[in-house]
């Protein structure tokens, strides 16, 4: 028997007797074995499937290799997940792979839905983190993993900085290299991704505000490259600018006398992009330990400017356009700093 092509760009071939997949996606060669014999309707009807599916990623843009559909089609877990993490590292995967290759080392290589429920099963960690595993894994692994029941988000209680805690935090940094990076989190809510890729171009000192288009994200799986997206939403907002942090970002422009708008408003000490784990390692905690002041990430500022715009009088869905959130992502998290509520009078 012949070729037998099963969509546009995705081929079964007849590799001596075995059913075989071969295509190019990207300028980059894909193969894939494993699938059985090339004379068995029920290999080539599973292998025909698959073609399908692979094609299917490429039209819509999710695929980034193989390991998914090799991971069950004779390939174990681990080598899948080793697969992928030549492409894609972050600590999910990395978290997970660990996980894998223990569970593989004293039970054996998981290759069934069995397998990978009693593998599943065997997990510790907290909800939030075995979330996590179950992404990657069922990226890896569709079929083995599906039907597993998905744990419960476990959602951490908000903790803001009081207004005492910021005036000692503040105190920390006043004439401090980050001083105005700190000033900028604390009086906008922005996500730090954000704020490390704002430009000079989408500050108005005009009418006062700032424009929040795009993020300065870290490209997953390297922690030192980052690239401009779009926010987290995929949406814009104006952040009204507090006279506070007008002043500073003034200062801060004269100081500076940046020659292009395009200009990032933070960098580094070393003219690098703001690398947000050294400042939490060596700036934040040092100066959180200094003010007395218990440790919470940065990115708890975003949660201090949002709660006490709440206590303050702003309304939720006023926070959340701040925020770039959903009114019911904010109600979800900020329920109880809002005020408390009174009924008017008059109400009929």
């Amino acid at each position: 028997m012949g070729e037998r092509k099963v969509v546009k760009t995705i081929n079964l071939k007849n590799n001596n007797g075995r059913i075989l997949i071969r295509f190019q996606h990207e300028g980059v060669n894909h193969s894939m074995g494993k699938l059985g014999s090339w004379d068995n309707p029920t290999d080539y009807t599973k292998a025909q499937i698959i073609a399908l599916e692979i094609q299917q990623s490429i039209n819509d843009g999710s695929f980034i290799d193989l390991s998914s559909w090799k991971a069950s089609s004779g390939e174990s877990l681990g080598e899948a997940l080793r697969n992928r993490l030549e492409r894609k590292w972050g600590a999910a995967e990395a978290g997970v792979l660990r996980k894998v290759e223990a569970y593989e080392a004293e039970k054996g290589a998981i290759k069934t839905k069995g397998q990978a429920n009693r593998f599943w099963k065997s997990i510790g960690g907290s909800n939030n983190s075995k979330r996590r595993y179950m992404t990657v894994l069922r990226g890896v692994a569709p079929r083995l993993f599906e039907g597993i029941k998905q744990p419960k988000e476990t959602r951490t209680q908000i903790d803001p900085f009081t207004a005492h805690e910021v005036q000692l935090i503040t105190e920390q940094f006043e004439g401090d290299y980050w001083e105005d990076f700190y000033y900028f989190l604390l009086y906008t809510g922005c996500r730090t991704s954000e704020a490390i890729g704002i430009k000079w171009e989408n500050v108005s000192f005009t009418e006062s505000n700032i424009r929040v288009s795009f993020a300065l994200a870290r490209l997953k799986g390297r922690s030192s490259t980052r690239a401009f997206k779009g926010t987290k939403t995929g949406k814009s907002r104006v952040i009204p600018m507090h006279s506070v942090l007008r002043d500073k970002l003034l200062q801060r422009r004269d100081r500076l006398n940046p020659t292009d708008d395009s200009e990032l408003i933070f960098r580094g000490p070393k003219g690098a992009f703001v690398n947000d784990n050294d400042f939490n390692g060596r700036v934040w905690k040092p100066k959180l330990k200094v003010a007395g002041v218990r440790y919470r990430k940065p990115y708890n500022l975003r949660h201090t400017f949002a709660s006490h715009c709440l206590k303050n009088g702003l309304t939720i869905i006023e926070v959340a356009a701040l925020l770039g959130n959903r009114p019911d992502t904010c109600i979800r998290h900020y329920t109880g700093l809002v005020k408390e509520i009174e009924l008017p009078d008059n109400l009929f």
